[in-house]
Protein backbone atom coordinates (compact mmCIF):
# COMPACT_ATOMS: atom_id res chain seq x y z
CA UNK A 1 0.00 0.00 0.00
CA UNK A 2 0.91 3.62 -0.61
CA UNK A 3 -0.23 7.06 0.27
CA UNK A 4 -0.15 9.45 -2.96
CA UNK A 5 2.26 12.22 -2.40
CA UNK A 6 2.39 15.59 -3.67
CA UNK A 7 4.58 15.18 -6.94
CA UNK A 8 1.93 11.74 -7.81
CA UNK A 9 -0.97 13.94 -7.10
CA UNK A 10 0.44 15.96 -10.01
CA UNK A 11 -0.32 13.55 -12.48
CA UNK A 12 -3.62 13.47 -11.92
CA UNK A 13 -6.62 15.69 -14.00
CA UNK A 14 -8.92 15.06 -11.65
CA UNK A 15 -10.47 12.38 -9.00
CA UNK A 16 -13.78 11.09 -8.74
CA UNK A 17 -15.76 9.00 -6.01
CA UNK A 18 -18.79 7.71 -7.01
CA UNK A 19 -22.07 8.24 -4.25
CA UNK A 20 -23.87 5.18 -3.92
CA UNK A 21 -26.81 6.68 -2.60
CA UNK A 22 -27.14 9.76 -4.89
CA UNK A 23 -26.12 7.39 -7.91
CA UNK A 24 -23.77 9.41 -9.33
CA UNK A 25 -19.95 11.02 -9.00
CA UNK A 26 -18.35 13.77 -6.60
CA UNK A 27 -14.98 15.59 -7.40
CA UNK A 28 -13.16 13.75 -4.18
CA UNK A 29 -9.69 15.86 -2.57
CA UNK A 30 -8.92 14.17 0.20
CA UNK A 31 -5.79 12.08 0.92
CA UNK A 32 -6.50 8.78 -0.93
CA UNK A 33 -4.34 5.52 -0.52
CA UNK A 34 -3.71 2.78 -3.19
CA UNK A 35 -3.67 -0.59 -1.78
CA UNK A 36 -2.28 -2.51 -4.94
CA UNK A 37 -2.32 -2.29 -8.51
CA UNK A 38 -4.10 -5.07 -11.44
CA UNK A 39 -4.07 -4.65 -15.00
CA UNK A 40 -5.69 -7.68 -15.97
CA UNK A 41 -8.96 -8.45 -14.42
CA UNK A 42 -8.49 -11.95 -14.52
CA UNK A 43 -6.03 -11.63 -11.45
CA UNK A 44 -8.38 -9.48 -9.18
CA UNK A 45 -8.93 -11.52 -6.20
CA UNK A 46 -9.16 -8.83 -3.41
CA UNK A 47 -11.62 -6.00 -3.72
CA UNK A 48 -8.74 -3.72 -2.12
CA UNK A 49 -7.01 -2.94 -5.57
CA UNK A 50 -7.21 -0.33 -8.47
CA UNK A 51 -7.75 -1.83 -11.87
CA UNK A 52 -5.57 0.24 -14.44
CA UNK A 53 -6.98 0.09 -17.40
CA UNK A 54 -4.00 -0.22 -20.19
CA UNK A 55 -4.03 0.10 -23.98
CA UNK A 56 -1.86 -2.85 -25.33
CA UNK A 57 -2.68 -5.39 -27.54
CA UNK A 58 -6.02 -4.64 -25.93
CA UNK A 59 -7.65 -1.70 -24.41
CA UNK A 60 -8.21 -2.23 -20.67
CA UNK A 61 -10.77 0.49 -20.67
CA UNK A 62 -13.06 -2.25 -22.63
CA UNK A 63 -13.09 -4.00 -19.27
CA UNK A 64 -13.44 -1.71 -16.55
CA UNK A 65 -16.53 -3.27 -15.56
CA UNK A 66 -15.61 -6.64 -15.43
CA UNK A 67 -13.55 -4.80 -12.72
CA UNK A 68 -16.35 -2.92 -11.12
CA UNK A 69 -18.16 -6.26 -11.02
CA UNK A 70 -15.23 -7.45 -8.77
CA UNK A 71 -15.84 -4.52 -6.59
CA UNK A 72 -12.45 -3.03 -6.79
CA UNK A 73 -11.40 0.06 -4.76
CA UNK A 74 -10.97 2.63 -7.64
CA UNK A 75 -10.14 2.47 -11.34
CA UNK A 76 -7.51 4.76 -13.27
CA UNK A 77 -8.47 5.69 -16.91
CA UNK A 78 -7.26 7.64 -19.37
CA UNK A 79 -9.00 10.96 -19.78
CA UNK A 80 -10.00 10.77 -23.25
CA UNK A 81 -12.54 7.94 -22.30
CA UNK A 82 -13.26 10.20 -19.28
CA UNK A 83 -17.37 10.51 -20.38
CA UNK A 84 -17.65 6.94 -21.80
CA UNK A 85 -16.62 5.05 -18.61
CA UNK A 86 -18.34 7.20 -16.02
CA UNK A 87 -21.34 6.75 -18.16
CA UNK A 88 -20.61 3.34 -17.87
CA UNK A 89 -20.04 3.04 -14.16
CA UNK A 90 -23.23 5.28 -13.47
CA UNK A 91 -25.88 3.59 -16.05
CA UNK A 92 -24.96 0.14 -13.79
CA UNK A 93 -25.19 1.76 -10.07
CA UNK A 94 -22.99 0.30 -8.07
CA UNK A 95 -23.80 -0.72 -4.45
CA UNK A 96 -20.49 0.65 -3.08
CA UNK A 97 -18.12 3.76 -3.23
CA UNK A 98 -15.83 3.62 -6.23
CA UNK A 99 -12.69 6.23 -6.78
CA UNK A 100 -12.06 6.89 -10.12
CA UNK A 101 -8.95 8.76 -11.17
CA UNK A 102 -8.60 10.29 -14.56
CA UNK A 103 -4.77 10.79 -15.91
CA UNK A 104 -3.64 11.24 -19.44
CA UNK A 105 -2.35 7.92 -20.54
CA UNK A 106 -2.46 5.60 -17.97
CA UNK A 107 1.14 4.04 -19.16
CA UNK A 108 3.02 7.09 -18.90
CA UNK A 109 1.27 7.52 -15.72
CA UNK A 110 2.53 4.51 -14.53
CA UNK A 111 5.86 4.52 -14.80
CA UNK A 112 6.03 7.94 -13.34
CA UNK A 113 4.36 6.81 -9.87
CA UNK A 114 7.03 3.96 -10.23
CA UNK A 115 9.72 6.76 -10.59
CA UNK A 116 8.46 8.83 -8.04
CA UNK A 117 7.74 5.79 -5.59
CA UNK A 118 11.22 4.66 -6.01
CA UNK A 119 13.03 7.50 -5.43
CA UNK A 120 11.16 7.41 -2.35
CA UNK A 121 12.49 3.77 -1.21
CA UNK A 122 15.31 4.17 0.98
CA UNK A 123 16.08 0.43 1.11
CA UNK A 124 17.85 -1.85 -1.28
CA UNK A 125 16.84 -2.71 -5.28
CA UNK A 126 18.29 -5.84 -6.50
CA UNK A 127 17.74 -5.81 -10.93
CA UNK A 128 18.04 -9.62 -12.28
CA UNK A 129 18.46 -9.12 -15.82
CA UNK A 130 19.99 -11.68 -18.57
CA UNK A 131 18.81 -14.02 -20.96
CA UNK A 132 18.22 -17.41 -18.71
CA UNK A 133 17.36 -17.86 -15.38
CA UNK A 134 16.05 -14.78 -14.13
CA UNK A 135 12.43 -16.13 -12.58
CA UNK A 136 14.40 -18.61 -10.63
CA UNK A 137 17.42 -16.57 -9.35
CA UNK A 138 14.75 -13.76 -8.22
CA UNK A 139 12.97 -16.51 -7.04
CA UNK A 140 15.86 -17.63 -4.66
CA UNK A 141 17.34 -14.37 -4.33
CA UNK A 142 13.77 -13.28 -2.47
CA UNK A 143 13.37 -16.37 0.01
CA UNK A 144 16.86 -16.55 0.82
CA UNK A 145 17.20 -12.36 1.57
CA UNK A 146 13.90 -12.77 3.58
CA UNK A 147 15.55 -14.51 5.91
CA UNK A 148 17.86 -11.16 6.69
CA UNK A 149 15.12 -8.69 6.13
CA UNK A 150 11.09 -8.46 4.36
CA UNK A 151 12.31 -8.90 0.80
CA UNK A 152 9.44 -8.15 -2.05
CA UNK A 153 9.42 -9.99 -5.50
CA UNK A 154 6.73 -10.43 -8.02
CA UNK A 155 5.24 -13.99 -8.08
CA UNK A 156 5.24 -13.86 -11.83
CA UNK A 157 8.12 -13.21 -14.29
CA UNK A 158 7.13 -9.34 -14.56
CA UNK A 159 9.99 -7.77 -16.44
CA UNK A 160 8.67 -5.30 -19.28
CA UNK A 161 7.79 -2.40 -19.12
CA UNK A 162 4.11 -2.74 -17.23
CA UNK A 163 5.59 -5.64 -15.16
CA UNK A 164 8.52 -3.85 -13.63
CA UNK A 165 6.53 -0.72 -12.78
CA UNK A 166 3.88 -2.57 -10.95
CA UNK A 167 6.31 -4.32 -8.79
CA UNK A 168 7.82 -1.04 -7.21
CA UNK A 169 4.00 -0.27 -6.49
CA UNK A 170 2.93 -3.43 -5.68
CA UNK A 171 5.37 -3.82 -2.78
CA UNK A 172 4.56 -3.97 0.89
CA UNK A 173 4.98 -0.83 3.34
CA UNK A 174 7.26 -3.28 5.26
CA UNK A 175 9.80 -4.10 2.55
CA UNK A 176 13.20 -3.36 2.72
CA UNK A 177 14.53 -5.26 -0.66
CA UNK A 178 12.58 -4.98 -4.00
CA UNK A 179 13.98 -7.94 -6.55
CA UNK A 180 13.19 -6.61 -9.64
CA UNK A 181 13.54 -8.95 -12.68
CA UNK A 182 14.24 -7.36 -16.02
CA UNK A 183 13.76 -8.50 -19.02
CA UNK A 184 14.14 -7.52 -23.03
CA UNK A 185 14.06 -7.91 -26.61
CA UNK A 186 15.32 -4.93 -27.87
CA UNK A 187 18.19 -2.25 -27.25
CA UNK A 188 17.05 0.24 -25.05
CA UNK A 189 14.70 -1.40 -22.72
CA UNK A 190 17.39 -2.13 -19.78
CA UNK A 191 18.13 1.51 -19.91
CA UNK A 192 14.36 2.46 -19.87
CA UNK A 193 13.88 -0.22 -16.85
CA UNK A 194 17.10 0.61 -14.92
CA UNK A 195 15.88 4.68 -15.08
CA UNK A 196 12.74 3.63 -13.96
CA UNK A 197 14.06 0.78 -10.75
CA UNK A 198 17.79 2.26 -10.13
CA UNK A 199 18.72 -1.04 -8.85
CA UNK A 200 22.11 -1.14 -6.02
CA UNK A 201 22.51 -4.66 -7.22
CA UNK A 202 22.78 -6.02 -10.70
CA UNK A 203 22.68 -9.76 -11.27
CA UNK A 204 23.45 -11.43 -14.06
CA UNK A 205 22.57 -15.32 -14.55
CA UNK A 206 23.33 -15.66 -18.09
CA UNK A 207 23.90 -13.98 -21.28
CA UNK A 208 23.10 -16.26 -24.28
CA UNK A 209 21.24 -16.43 -28.00
CA UNK A 210 17.64 -14.72 -27.14
CA UNK A 211 15.61 -12.60 -29.81
CA UNK A 212 18.27 -13.01 -31.82
CA UNK A 213 15.63 -11.79 -34.57
CA UNK A 214 16.76 -8.18 -33.15
CA UNK A 215 20.69 -8.74 -32.63
CA UNK A 216 22.96 -9.81 -35.00
CA UNK A 217 25.57 -11.14 -32.52
CA UNK A 218 26.35 -12.75 -29.40
CA UNK A 219 28.10 -9.78 -28.00
CA UNK A 220 25.03 -7.31 -29.14
CA UNK A 221 23.17 -9.10 -26.77
CA UNK A 222 25.40 -9.15 -24.38
CA UNK A 223 25.56 -5.09 -24.95
CA UNK A 224 22.03 -4.54 -24.89
CA UNK A 225 22.02 -6.10 -21.09
CA UNK A 226 24.40 -4.14 -20.22
CA UNK A 227 22.85 -0.93 -21.13
CA UNK A 228 22.63 -0.55 -17.49
CA UNK A 229 26.61 0.20 -16.98
CA UNK A 230 25.56 4.32 -17.44
CA UNK A 231 23.93 4.69 -14.20
CA UNK A 232 26.23 2.96 -12.11
CA UNK A 233 28.59 4.48 -9.73
CA UNK A 234 31.13 3.29 -6.72
CA UNK A 235 28.24 1.79 -4.34
CA UNK A 236 27.07 -0.84 -6.65
CA UNK A 237 27.37 -4.57 -7.18
CA UNK A 238 27.33 -6.47 -10.67
CA UNK A 239 27.32 -10.27 -10.63
CA UNK A 240 28.54 -11.37 -13.89
CA UNK A 241 29.21 -15.09 -15.72
CA UNK A 242 32.43 -15.62 -16.00
CA UNK A 243 32.24 -17.09 -19.14
CA UNK A 244 29.75 -14.41 -20.95
CA UNK A 245 30.89 -11.65 -23.41
CA UNK A 246 32.26 -8.12 -23.01
CA UNK A 247 34.30 -8.76 -19.91
CA UNK A 248 36.58 -6.04 -20.83
CA UNK A 249 33.97 -3.78 -21.39
CA UNK A 250 33.05 -4.16 -18.04
CA UNK A 251 36.61 -3.99 -16.50
CA UNK A 252 37.14 -1.09 -18.09
CA UNK A 253 33.77 0.58 -17.15
CA UNK A 254 34.38 -0.50 -13.45
CA UNK A 255 37.76 1.20 -13.60
CA UNK A 256 35.95 4.13 -14.95
CA UNK A 257 32.85 4.12 -11.97
CA UNK A 258 34.87 2.03 -9.37
CA UNK A 259 31.61 -0.01 -8.59
CA UNK A 260 32.02 -3.55 -7.15
CA UNK A 261 32.47 -6.37 -10.05
CA UNK A 262 32.16 -10.31 -9.39
CA UNK A 263 32.35 -12.38 -11.94
CA UNK A 264 31.19 -15.86 -10.90
CA UNK A 265 31.26 -19.53 -12.40
CA UNK A 266 29.66 -22.99 -10.98
CA UNK A 267 32.43 -25.59 -12.53
CA UNK A 268 32.56 -29.34 -12.69
CA UNK A 269 36.46 -29.90 -13.00
CA UNK A 270 38.26 -30.02 -9.37
CA UNK A 271 41.80 -29.69 -10.52
CA UNK A 272 43.58 -26.67 -9.16
CA UNK A 273 40.70 -25.26 -8.11
CA UNK A 274 40.38 -21.86 -6.71
CA UNK A 275 37.37 -20.56 -5.11
CA UNK A 276 38.20 -16.73 -4.97
CA UNK A 277 41.06 -14.78 -7.10
CA UNK A 278 41.11 -10.97 -7.48
CA UNK A 279 41.84 -10.13 -11.02
CA UNK A 280 42.08 -5.98 -9.82
CA UNK A 281 40.83 -3.17 -7.22
CA UNK A 282 36.97 -4.73 -6.28
CA UNK A 283 36.78 -7.16 -8.65
CA UNK A 284 36.82 -10.95 -8.05
CA UNK A 285 36.10 -14.21 -9.99
CA UNK A 286 34.26 -16.09 -7.73
CA UNK A 287 33.97 -20.23 -8.32
CA UNK A 288 31.83 -23.04 -6.89
CA UNK A 289 32.04 -26.36 -7.49
CA UNK A 290 29.24 -28.52 -8.01
CA UNK A 291 29.30 -32.58 -7.82
CA UNK A 292 26.40 -34.74 -7.09
CA UNK A 293 24.03 -32.17 -6.77
CA UNK A 294 26.03 -30.53 -4.04
CA UNK A 295 27.66 -26.81 -4.12
CA UNK A 296 30.72 -26.26 -2.89
CA UNK A 297 31.67 -22.93 -2.04
CA UNK A 298 35.17 -22.32 0.37
CA UNK A 299 33.82 -24.19 3.24
CA UNK A 300 30.38 -24.25 2.89
CA UNK A 301 28.65 -27.23 0.81
CA UNK A 302 25.16 -27.21 -0.08
CA UNK A 303 23.33 -30.27 -1.10
CA UNK A 304 19.92 -29.64 -3.19
CA UNK A 305 18.13 -32.36 -4.67
CA UNK A 306 15.32 -30.49 -5.50
CA UNK A 307 17.07 -28.66 -8.48
CA UNK A 308 17.40 -30.93 -11.33
CA UNK A 309 18.86 -28.81 -13.58
CA UNK A 310 22.46 -27.13 -13.95
CA UNK A 311 21.45 -23.47 -14.65
CA UNK A 312 19.03 -23.57 -11.68
CA UNK A 313 22.11 -24.80 -9.58
CA UNK A 314 24.07 -22.03 -10.74
CA UNK A 315 21.36 -19.44 -10.08
CA UNK A 316 21.56 -20.40 -6.15
CA UNK A 317 25.27 -20.32 -6.43
CA UNK A 318 24.50 -16.49 -7.66
CA UNK A 319 22.08 -16.21 -4.87
CA UNK A 320 24.68 -17.17 -2.02
CA UNK A 321 27.20 -14.68 -3.80
CA UNK A 322 24.59 -11.72 -3.68
CA UNK A 323 24.14 -13.01 0.22
CA UNK A 324 27.90 -13.51 0.98
CA UNK A 325 29.02 -10.29 -0.92
CA UNK A 326 26.67 -7.63 -0.66
CA UNK A 327 25.40 -8.45 3.00
CA UNK A 328 28.46 -9.97 4.64
CA UNK A 329 26.41 -11.67 6.95
CA UNK A 330 27.75 -15.45 7.99
CA UNK A 331 25.65 -17.69 6.42
CA UNK A 332 23.79 -19.74 9.97
CA UNK A 333 22.60 -23.14 9.76
CA UNK A 334 18.86 -21.53 9.08
CA UNK A 335 20.33 -20.17 6.16
CA UNK A 336 21.91 -23.08 4.82
CA UNK A 337 19.02 -25.24 5.57
CA UNK A 338 16.96 -22.84 3.16
CA UNK A 339 19.28 -23.11 0.34
CA UNK A 340 19.28 -27.39 0.47
CA UNK A 341 15.21 -26.47 -0.04
CA UNK A 342 15.21 -23.92 -2.36
CA UNK A 343 13.40 -25.09 -5.40
CA UNK A 344 11.83 -23.10 -8.36
CA UNK A 345 8.19 -21.73 -7.67
CA UNK A 346 7.45 -21.11 -11.19
CA UNK A 347 5.06 -23.51 -13.37
CA UNK A 348 7.07 -25.20 -16.49
CA UNK A 349 10.29 -24.49 -16.08
CA UNK A 350 12.14 -27.55 -15.71
CA UNK A 351 9.46 -29.09 -13.79
CA UNK A 352 9.35 -32.41 -12.86
CA UNK A 353 6.39 -34.92 -12.53
CA UNK A 354 6.62 -38.57 -12.03
CA UNK A 355 3.42 -40.34 -13.99
CA UNK A 356 3.32 -44.36 -13.54
CA UNK A 357 7.37 -45.14 -13.20
CA UNK A 358 8.02 -42.16 -16.23
CA UNK A 359 9.53 -39.13 -15.22
CA UNK A 360 7.98 -36.17 -17.50
CA UNK A 361 10.44 -33.08 -17.33
CA UNK A 362 8.38 -30.08 -18.48
CA UNK A 363 10.62 -27.28 -19.44
CA UNK A 364 7.76 -25.31 -21.93
CA UNK A 365 7.99 -22.07 -20.56
CA UNK A 366 9.99 -20.88 -22.94
CA UNK A 367 13.30 -21.86 -25.51
CA UNK A 368 16.26 -20.56 -27.40
CA UNK A 369 18.95 -22.54 -27.90
CA UNK A 370 21.51 -22.22 -24.98
CA UNK A 371 18.19 -22.81 -22.59
CA UNK A 372 17.79 -26.15 -24.78
CA UNK A 373 21.85 -26.65 -24.29
CA UNK A 374 21.80 -26.53 -21.08
CA UNK A 375 18.02 -28.77 -20.29
CA UNK A 376 19.91 -31.45 -22.43
CA UNK A 377 22.88 -31.24 -20.47
CA UNK A 378 21.64 -31.59 -16.96
CA UNK A 379 19.08 -34.58 -18.15
CA UNK A 380 22.01 -36.35 -19.52
CA UNK A 381 24.56 -35.87 -16.33
CA UNK A 382 21.68 -35.27 -13.73
CA UNK A 383 19.31 -38.03 -14.82
CA UNK A 384 20.71 -40.48 -17.41
CA UNK A 385 24.93 -40.23 -16.31
CA UNK A 386 25.37 -43.64 -17.79
CA UNK A 387 23.14 -43.41 -21.11
CA UNK A 388 20.89 -46.10 -19.91
CA UNK A 389 17.85 -44.74 -20.24
CA UNK A 390 15.49 -44.27 -22.73
CA UNK A 391 14.88 -40.91 -23.54
CA UNK A 392 11.75 -39.40 -25.63
CA UNK A 393 11.16 -35.56 -26.24
CA UNK A 394 8.43 -33.49 -27.76
CA UNK A 395 9.98 -30.09 -29.12
CA UNK A 396 8.62 -26.63 -30.29
CA UNK A 397 9.72 -24.22 -32.55
CA UNK A 398 12.29 -21.58 -30.93
CA UNK A 399 11.20 -18.12 -31.57
CA UNK A 400 12.40 -14.93 -32.56
CA UNK A 401 15.81 -16.38 -33.62
CA UNK A 402 15.68 -14.53 -37.82
CA UNK A 403 18.58 -15.32 -39.53
CA UNK A 404 19.86 -17.49 -36.89
CA UNK A 405 16.85 -19.82 -37.00
CA UNK A 406 17.96 -22.65 -39.56
CA UNK A 407 21.33 -23.01 -37.87
CA UNK A 408 20.34 -23.11 -34.84
CA UNK A 409 17.51 -25.37 -34.30
CA UNK A 410 19.53 -27.79 -36.51
CA UNK A 411 22.19 -27.48 -33.83
CA UNK A 412 19.47 -28.91 -31.31
CA UNK A 413 18.57 -31.70 -33.67
CA UNK A 414 22.23 -32.40 -34.20
CA UNK A 415 22.84 -31.87 -30.07
CA UNK A 416 19.40 -34.31 -29.44
CA UNK A 417 20.68 -37.48 -31.79
CA UNK A 418 24.09 -37.19 -30.47
CA UNK A 419 22.76 -37.70 -26.81
CA UNK A 420 20.34 -40.44 -27.94
CA UNK A 421 17.06 -38.72 -27.30
CA UNK A 422 14.25 -39.99 -29.09
CA UNK A 423 12.19 -37.21 -30.81
CA UNK A 424 8.39 -38.41 -30.72
CA UNK A 425 7.14 -35.42 -32.34
CA UNK A 426 7.22 -31.50 -33.62
CA UNK A 427 5.01 -28.94 -33.54
CA UNK A 428 5.36 -25.61 -34.27
CA UNK A 429 5.97 -23.10 -37.00
CA UNK A 430 7.76 -24.39 -39.70
CA UNK A 431 11.47 -23.61 -38.77
CA UNK A 432 11.41 -26.89 -36.30
CA UNK A 433 11.40 -28.92 -39.27
CA UNK A 434 14.80 -27.90 -40.01
CA UNK A 435 15.53 -29.36 -36.37
CA UNK A 436 13.76 -32.75 -36.99
CA UNK A 437 15.51 -32.84 -40.80
CA UNK A 438 18.68 -32.18 -39.00
CA UNK A 439 17.99 -35.37 -36.48
CA UNK A 440 16.76 -37.43 -38.96
CA UNK A 441 20.38 -37.28 -40.33
CA UNK A 442 21.37 -39.03 -37.42
CA UNK A 443 18.32 -41.19 -36.43
CA UNK A 444 16.90 -42.67 -39.43
CA UNK A 445 12.99 -42.78 -38.30
CA UNK A 446 9.63 -40.75 -39.46
CA UNK A 447 9.09 -37.85 -37.15
CA UNK A 448 5.53 -36.37 -36.53
CA UNK A 449 4.97 -32.75 -37.21
CA UNK A 450 1.89 -31.01 -36.31
CA UNK A 451 1.69 -27.04 -36.77
CA UNK A 452 0.49 -26.37 -33.27
CA UNK A 453 1.10 -28.23 -30.03
CA UNK A 454 -2.75 -28.27 -29.22
CA UNK A 455 -3.04 -30.66 -32.92
CA UNK A 456 0.41 -32.79 -31.07
CA UNK A 457 -1.82 -32.92 -28.27
CA UNK A 458 -5.21 -33.99 -30.07
CA UNK A 459 -3.05 -36.47 -32.20
CA UNK A 460 -1.12 -37.90 -29.11
CA UNK A 461 -2.50 -40.83 -28.78
CA UNK A 462 -3.14 -41.71 -32.85
CA UNK A 463 0.50 -41.55 -32.53
CA UNK A 464 0.52 -45.52 -31.19
CA UNK A 465 3.91 -44.31 -29.29
CA UNK A 466 5.19 -47.25 -26.72
CA UNK A 467 5.49 -45.01 -23.76
CA UNK A 468 6.50 -48.01 -21.21
CA UNK A 469 9.64 -48.01 -22.98
CA UNK A 470 10.70 -44.69 -21.85
CA UNK A 471 12.06 -43.71 -18.79
CA UNK A 472 12.28 -39.56 -19.21
CA UNK A 473 10.29 -37.45 -21.49
CA UNK A 474 11.10 -33.87 -22.46
CA UNK A 475 9.20 -31.16 -23.26
CA UNK A 476 10.41 -27.84 -24.36
CA UNK A 477 9.86 -24.88 -26.86
CA UNK A 478 9.07 -21.27 -27.24
CA UNK A 479 6.38 -19.57 -25.47
CA UNK A 480 4.72 -19.06 -28.37
CA UNK A 481 5.00 -22.78 -29.25
CA UNK A 482 2.49 -23.24 -25.66
CA UNK A 483 3.94 -26.84 -25.32
CA UNK A 484 2.33 -26.79 -21.81
CA UNK A 485 -0.51 -28.23 -23.86
CA UNK A 486 1.65 -31.31 -24.54
CA UNK A 487 2.78 -31.74 -20.85
CA UNK A 488 -1.35 -31.61 -19.72
CA UNK A 489 -2.07 -34.24 -22.31
CA UNK A 490 0.66 -36.97 -21.70
CA UNK A 491 -0.30 -36.61 -18.09
CA UNK A 492 -3.85 -37.50 -18.86
CA UNK A 493 -3.15 -40.24 -21.34
CA UNK A 494 -0.23 -41.63 -18.77
CA UNK A 495 -2.74 -42.21 -16.33
CA UNK A 496 -4.90 -44.01 -18.45
CA UNK A 497 -2.25 -46.27 -19.53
Amino acid sequence: MFFLTEKQKKLFFEVFSYNKEKKGFEVYNENLSIPKIEFDTRKIQTDDCFFIALQSQRDGHDFVMDAVKKKVKGIIINEAKKNEILDQIQKNNPDYELYVIIVEDTLSFLHKMAEIQRNEFLGLVIGVLGSNGKTSTKDFLCELLNSLQPTFCSKESFNNHIGVPLTILNKPNEAKIIIVEMGMNHKGEIKFLTSLTKPDVFCIPSIGREHMAFFSSLEEVARAELEFLDFLNENHYVFYPSGAPLKEELLVAQKQKNFTLIFFELSTKENGFEYESKLQEKVLLAKGLFSKNTIQWKNVKIKNQKLHHFGLYSNLFLSLLVYEFVFKTPLSSEVLEKLENLKPTSKHRFEIHQQKGITIIDDSYNANPDSFLSAIQSIVELFNPHRKKNVGCFIGHMAELGDFSEISHREIGRVLAENDFHLLGVCGNSDVLFLSDEYRKYKNHVVPYFESSELLAENLTNLNLPFDQYEILFIKGSRSAKMERITQKLLEVLQNV
